[in-house]
């Protein structure tokens, strides 16, 4: 028998028993009768659950209060190791990296939907009854292949691959959610996930290959999996009736996690019993907890209760009265709901295309896997909590005239202007009813952000307007004008559309009084971290002329029509076009092949390194870092830190054992004068949030909190430095980092040359932003530590963590199987993690794990250095150089140990030869943390430097800049600023060939016409050449091949790192080639410190060639060992060969370091010269400062490429982190406190996949091999960046157009990056020039 209620009757005499406490639980219990004496059994089932249940690829797990109540999907994940594929960072839904599948039943009442969600964001107790399906359950290289992760994969899509199998789910979800998925609708709908590797365009390419113009029979792509066995489902269909689907279960739960109550309501009565019994409690109403990616007080562990209210089916009715022509939309609709409705409205016989633009706007709120969970009533109560959130929802609302109903018994009903003031302290907003849009209404819809996708409006507006278009447009009711982004009081602009109503807008009178009405009553906050409050109250007005534009439509004059249109919703599908040359003679070598990793990555089987398993008995560590910027720490209390259930203990510097150094900065080749860099800070701090103490626990939950409760009191606060300009006024200068520099007499050359220019130029800073954070495992052994870490130099971390702990490098063993990115970022700064892994886990003889979240990985770490650059050149009226004095600052952060200021005179001349020259640099001390290498980290800022001369050069002129920059060409034979004789230059035949094959003359003078035509759009474009210099001086690699008997299969272990940059495919290919065999006998091992002791630092992009180098001399070693047994024997096949010499006892395995000549040693610093060209054409939206860049033409000289895939994918990703340098990556601090605005991915803003160029091609330039290079070729990881500035060029020649429509022709400041907000001030826009 069945027991649900607190007493059971006795099946013989009927006597009811009450039940003990113990039964009132699910499960099955036995009595006997007191009354009769019958023994019984009965199941218990409980009104309420207190565990929940679902399934992960097939497998049902159970899950309760052993997890807290904080935990996401991705903790359970990754925790149980369900699913290591599922890879996590931001914990913001901002990176798409934790991607997977969910099968919900959502509305109980409703149909099963499939999607693709953030697990990061899911909390874990929503979950239940749910299907979920990970990377994992698609496919595996052990067994059989995804079709969407081999494509991946075949193309090239993978390079560091810690970002593939979000991508690979994110596609999997799109393909079971829209069975008639289209190409667009698959580049639309990638823009919640990032890649820093391959610059997006073989990931889209791949992707879109899956969706044939005819939409695809979507089984023959998704191939469904049976949720039991994890194998193919015989029937192919989500209701195969095998009795293995998990379904869920309609009671309520309830769950106690210490000071955390979860409730799960079933209806909205429930929900309302539950709110009744919360009175003084602290309530979160929970629908699906995507608001906690922006909003981190919004998470679970600040409320006393949390109430589940996706299970409430009265919120979600979806209803459209005809009669009364009202829309009725219940609270937990999702966003992606919205759009279906309005798509499903749009596309009905006779719809309103008003619909369609509110899809359209949809469309750049947040990504697809936020849209999927993210409810509209979720996004309006974070506006009701948050006044100054410019919610795209609230607009949506607002201008469709919703009605929103709040409460049960009785309801109260507001518009958005009341709602947004109301208190909901125990209330549940529950639906939405709206209008039909009448005939006449026009509705458009704009958000300015700082890129294309996926994040917060500066500015965003709805505008309504019902028009009578016979008699002059006039404005026939009272129109609806929502603009957020403006303060925490300013919604609507009530004033502007008492104006409009009843008036024309044909008439010009009435939109300049518009506009005025407009700008009295937009009084934007101005606060630190903001677009300042003039380009949000300029853009304000810019979008109701964009409405006021869109309206009128041709009835607008020709030249401002443009204006109208949004660029980012007339984006074509991207495309590419990949040119190279290949011998197929040659093979392996020279081979497109894939990387040899790309297959393991796409199935999500590539382990790193936090993906290893917990050993026994470790512990994890979280680190206490400052709040301020300048100061002395006065103490460090962990005694409530030390409280927390599971803390261990509390290190700092104090904890540095005796003889050990608080000290983790390596030696260098590149300078013999370092300062101390401390593990911990011993007193005085010099950088928000720079290293004070570690805590070490049981989990890494508690470790986070005990972190969070340690308290730091400061002494001696004083207001940080900066900026170059605060460290120049502060004269915070360390030692020169190289001589000053003179060639020639340039102080005479300028004096005495025709023209002469003076200016200045400053760069920026740029993170890493390496997905993969900063993170250890370090394990004691018998005599010192076996570490696996995210370094990019093993030699480097062994020196740091024998410093700190004061155990001998020779007891230490560090290994790197990959990186998940790293862009120079991991060659030092993981040396604080390792370093205080270590340390912990000596002081408590236990295996410890530290990984960095995305606040301290971008808050600790160093990132490129910024500079600002005084110049003075002189030239001739065709411009050419005569002489250049350029003086250098470069901020290096609170120590100069890692500077590269003294490698400028390698690049800052760039492709220009100048006779006489004088270059001086200075080293400047902030209140940051100490900056590294990043991705070609001299050039990028000296490229930027010099081409911004050339241009003003040639401006100055009247000049086209093209030509100038090709008559200051170097040539042969000249003399560079290194002091090398240039020999094989490229520059020209490069030059020659892009300015060819991009028609970039004929392109540029069908813009002149463009311009001229439109007052508020522009087009130009701009190409940029680059010289790069390559050294071998510094290398320093150990390469070591086997050939293993029996079966002929070769493995290679060598001293560098593999991060996505191909390096162990190359090395691969030169060894198949040297051996002669197929390159699927050889294996590359991961690699060890104590195979490859004392080896350099991964990076300057000869990495690989060097690392190549190394195997051909081990190969030739090992063939000359075979030699005389392969001479006695006719033709032998390569097993046969190897299992003769196996059994003579043939040495088979070689070992060859290659070792630079350093300069003092009287080696060359540079090997050769790599080049480069790049012509890149951008559209501009004068009103907004938005961009796009239309097309983009790269011609690279790689010599004879090792591999033509590999590096290509290198010179796209490359150049795409060199936009976000140019254009989007800005980074703010407070200046009070020294705190940087931009640690995550809602403040940080990397390129997404609908920023890169339209149109991409790539040419690596053919019959140019490198006598000097290896095999031939030359390098490819950096140089390309450097062409990226072009975007920026072109960008200042369309603002100079822009300024010329406005009466400005002078020369102007702009500086990198060119964020929108900078573009648009620099265009000089008055409203007072809105004419129609």
């Amino acid at each position: 028998m069945e027991h649900k209620k607190n007493f059971i009757s006795c099946p013989v005499c009927k006597t009811s028993h009450v039940t003990p406490l113990n039964t009132r639980n699910d499960g099955v219990f036995a009595s006997t009768c007191e009354n009769c004496g019958h023994f019984f059994k009965f199941r218990s089932i409980a009104p309420y659950k207190s565990s929940i249940t679902f399934s992960v690829n097939g497998k049902q797990v159970t899950v309760g209060t052993e997890y807290s109540s904080s935990a996401t999907l991705n903790d359970f994940l990754r925790q149980s190791r369900l699913s290591m594929g599922t890879k996590v960072f931001c914990k913001q839904g901002g990176c798409g990296i934790c991607i997977v599948v969910a099968k919900m039943t959502l509305n109980p009442n409703g149909t099963p939907v499939t999607a693709n969600i953030n697990s990061c964001l899911c909390p874990l107790f929503v979950c239940d009854g749910w299907e979920i399906t990970t990377i994992e359950g698609l496919g595996s290289t052990k067994t059989t292949m995804h079709k969407i992760q081999s494509t991946l994969s075949s193309f090239g899509g993978t390079q560091c691959g810690y970002c593939s199998p979000g991508h690979v789910m994110n596609m999997y979800g799109l393909m079971q959610q829209y069975p008639n998925l289209t190409k667009q609708d698959t580049e639309d709908n990638f823009e919640g996930n990032l890649c820093r590797c391959t610059g997006y365009r073989p990931i889209l390419d791949a992707m879109k290959s899956l969706v044939p113009a005819t939409p695809p029979d979507i089984e023959d792509l998704s191939t469904k999996l049976c949720k039991t066995t994890g194998q193919p489902c015989a029937s192919r269909s989500d209701n195969c009736g095998g009795g293995c689907s998990s379904h869920g279960d309609p009671r309520s739960i309830q769950m106690v996690f210490g000071d955390t109550r979860w409730e799960k309501a079933t209806d909205l009565a429930n929900l309302y019993q539950i709110l009744s019994q919360t009175s003084g409690q602290k309530v979160r109403l929970l629908g699906a907890n995507t608001g906690t990616g922006y909003f981190y007080e919004e998470a679970i562990q600040n409320f006393d209760v949390v109430i589940d209210i996706s299970g409430v089916p009265e919120l979600y009715v979806n209803t459209h009265d005809a009669q009364t022509k009202t829309f009725t939309l219940g609270g937990c609709l999702t966003l992606t709901d919205l759009m279906n409705i309005f798509k499903r409205e749009a596309s009905k016989v006779g719809g309103n295309p008003n619909f369609k633009e509110l899809k359209k706007y949809l469309y750049r709120v947040a990504s697809s896997p936020i849209r999927n969970r993210g409810t509209w009533s979720g996004n309006l109560m974070l506006k009701n909590k948050h006044h100054s959130f410019p919610s795209d929802i609230f607009n949506i609302m607002t201008v469709v005239g919703a009605s929103l109903t709040i409460g049960q018994t009785p309801q109260s009903v507001v518009i958005c202007d009341a709602f947004y003031k109301t208190d909901m302290t125990g209330k549940c907003l529950s639906k939405a009813t709206f209008k039909e849009f009448g005939p006449n209404d026009v509705v458009a819809c704009f958000k300015v952000m700082p890129r294309s996708q996926n994040c917060l409006a500066h500015v965003n507006g709805a505008f309504r307007c019902a028009v009578d278009k016979v008699h002059g447009y006039l404005v026939t009711s009272r129109p609806i004008i929502s603009i957020g982004g403006i303060s925490d009081t300013f919604h609507r602009a009530t004033a502007t559309e008492q104006y409009l109503y009843g008036k024309q807008l044909s008439s010009p009178a009435t939109i300049s009084g518009a506009l005025t009405a407009l700008a009295a009553e937009v009084i934007p906050t101005d606060a630190v971290g903001l677009t300042s409050a003039s380009y949000r109250k300029t853009v304000a007005c810019a979008l109701l002329y964009k409405f006021f534009l869109r309206v009128l439509g041709d009835s607008a004059s020709y030249q401002y029509r443009s204006a109208a249109d949004v660029l980012h919703d007339i984006r074509p599908l991207s495309s590419g076009v990949q040119t190279y040359d290949t011998n197929k003679q040659e093979w392996p070598l020279n081979e497109p092949l894939k990387k040899l990793e790309a297959d393991r990555q796409c199935t999500g089987e590539a382990e790193y390194t936090d993906d290893l398993p917990a050993y026994p008995g470790q512990l994890y560590a979280s680190f206490v870092t400052s709040t301020e910027a300048n100061a002395t720490v006065q103490s460090i209390n962990s005694d409530e830190a030390l409280k927390i259930a599971g803390v261990v203990k509390v290190l700092t510097s104090f904890d540095i054992p005796q003889g050990a150094t608080n000290d983790v900065q390596p030696p260098s080749s590149f300078s013999k004068e370092l300062e101390p860099e401390e593990l911990f800070s011993s007193g005085k701090v010099m950088y928000y949030g720079q290293s004070l103490a570690l805590v070490i626990a049981e989990s890494q939950d508690a470790a986070d909190q005990g972190a969070r409760a340690v308290k730091v009191t400061y002494n001696s606060i004083q207001t940080p430095v900066i900026t170059i300009d605060d460290a120049i006024a502060a004269k915070t200068y360390f030692k020169k980092p190289l001589p000053d520099i003179t060639f020639g007499t340039p102080d005479q050359a300028i004096a005495s040359a025709p023209h002469q220019l003076n200016g200045t130029f400053a760069t920026q800073e740029q993170m890493h932003f390496h997905m993969e954070t900063h993170a250890s495992v370090c394990v004691p052994t018998e005599d010192g530590f076996d570490i696996v870490t995210t370094t990019q130099w093993p030699d480097g971390i062994q020196q740091a963590v024998s410093t700190v702990t004061g155990i001998q490098k020779s007891n230490i063993d560090v290994s790197v199987k990959r990186l998940g990115g790293a862009y120079g970022g991991k060659i030092t700064r993981n040396n604080i993690v390792a370093a205080a892994c270590a340390l912990a886990a000596k002081l408590t003889n236990r295996p410890v794990r530290a990984r960095q979240t995305i606040q301290t990985n971008l808050r600790m770490m160093g990132r490129r250095f910024p500079h600002k650059f005084v110049y003075r050149v002189g030239f001739d009226d065709n411009g050419k150089l005569l002489g250049i004095d350029m003086k250098i600052y470069e901020g290096q952060g609170y120590l100069p140990n890692e500077d590269s200021a003294s490698f400028f005179f390698a690049f800052i001349d760039n492709a220009y030869y100048c006779a006489n020259w004088k270059l001086s640099v200075e080293a400047m001390r902030t209140n940051t943390p100490m900056n590294t290498s990043c991705r070609a980290p001299v050039s990028t800022p000296a490229v930027l430097a010099i081409e911004n001369m050339m241009e003003k050069v040639a401006r100055s002129l009247n000049k086209d800049p093209a030509t100038v920059k090709q008559l200051n060409f170097y040539k042969e034979g000249q003399r560079t600023l290194v002091g090398e004789v240039l020999t094989h230059c490229n520059i020209r035949a490069v030059m020659t060939e892009l300015m060819t094959s991009a028609q970039v003359n004929t392109r540029q003078s069908l813009f002149t016409f463009f311009n001229k035509d439109n007052r508020w759009k522009k087009k130009s474009l701009a190409v940029v050449p680059v010289k790069f210099a390559l050294s071998w001086a510094y290398s320093m690699y150990t390469v070591t091949v086997s050939v293993h008997g029996r079966d002929g299969s070769v493995s290679v272990s060598h001293g560098a790192v593999e991060m996505g940059q191909g390096l162990n495919t190359k090395v691969a290919q030169v060894v198949a080639y040297e051996l002669g065999i197929p390159i699927d006998h050889v294996t590359v091992k991961t690699t060890s410190s104590t195979m490859s002791a004392n080896n350099n630092t991964t990076g300057g992009s000869v990495t690989s060639e060097e690392c190549c180098k190394g195997a051909i001399q081990c190969c030739k070693e090992v063939t000359a060992n075979m030699k005389p047994v392969k001479d006695k024997m006719v033709n032998p096949t390569w097993l046969d060969l190897v299992d003769k010499c196996y059994y003579d006892n043939i040495v088979l395995s070689a070992r060859y370091s290659v070792a630079g000549i350093l300069p003092e040693n009287g080696g060359d610093i540079i090997a050769y010269y790599s080049y480069g060209a790049a012509c890149s054409e951008v559209e501009l939206d004068v009103l907004t400062g938005e961009y796009q860049i239309n097309r983009v033409d790269i011609v690279y000289d790689c010599g004879e490429s090792l591999n033509p895939a590999v590096d290509i994918g290198q010179v796209e990703g490359s150049f795409v982190m060199g936009l976000g340098y140019s254009l989007t990556e800005e980074i703010a601090y407070d200046p009070k406190t020294g705190k940087m605005f931009n640690n995550d991915t809602w403040g940080y803003h990397p390129p997404t996949n609908k920023d890169i160029p339209v149109d991409f091609r790539i040419s690596l330039l053919k019959n140019a091999p490198n006598p000097s290079g290896v095999l031939r070729s030359k390098a490819s990881g950096e140089p390309p960046l450097n062409t990226a500035c072009s975007t920026f060029f072109a960008l200042r020649n369309c603002i100079e157009e822009a300024r010329k429509d406005a009466g400005q022709t002078g020369e102007f400041d702009f500086q990198p990056p060119a964020t929108i907000e900078k573009v648009q001030m620099a265009c000089l826009v008055d409203p007072s020039q809105f004419a129609i």
